[in-house]
């Protein structure tokens, strides 16, 4: 019984290691640079005061954006710095990273104290009455919008003001 499942199992598996292979083949072919075997052409000079990192065995564009950025979501602005890296799901031991990507620091928090008026740069400028309504609305938002606020479809929102007090309404209704 027990091979029985073992076999089930692998029946399972072995295809969708076909599947996933199909999606993101490795590239090919492979040329011998250097000390090793890879499908691109990694530069061989780099500016002065770049942090080059050899890719290891193991190594991922996660792991690496994680020990040398402190992040690991940042690992795209790695590739996006080694251009040369065609597929970022296929990077080869030997092949250099340059990783001279700058963390940009974060804004400081202030503190705010209760009743304090706190203006967003974001707030200044004109406000949603003054706002100009969408030259068009894609009607399928619309009628998701009307249905949600529990209007009928021959009911018309006159502004945009008007739609956003219907959706702030229906957002403070109490649950069903």
């Amino acid at each position: 019984m027990r091979a029985l499942i073992s076999v089930a199992i692998l029946a399972v598996l072995c295809p969708t290691t076909v599947v996933a292979q199909a999606v993101a083949p490795p590239p090919q072919p492979l040329y011998y640079r250097g000390d090793h075997w890879t499908p691109y052409d990694p530069p061989t000079d780099f500016p002065e005061g770049v942090t080059v990192h050899i890719i290891q065995r193991g190594d991922t564009l996660w792991d690496l954006a994680q020990h040398y950025l402190g992040d690991p979501y940042l690992w795209p602005q790695i590739w996006e710095r080694n251009p040369y890296i065609l597929d970022s799901h296929w990077i080869y031991p030997g092949d250099p990273l340059l990783i001279d990507v700058a963390v940009q620091p974060s804004a400081a928090e202030q503190e705010v104290a209760p009743g304090d008026t706190v203006v967003s740069e974001y707030d200044e400028g004109a406000g949603l009455e003054e706002a100009a309504a969408p030259a068009e609305v894609p009607q399928p938002l619309v009628w998701v919008i009307q249905r949600v606020c529990r209007k009928s479809p021959s009911e018309r929102f006159q502004s945009a003001r008007e739609m956003a007090d219907a959706l702030t309404k229906f957002i403070e209704l109490p649950p069903m």
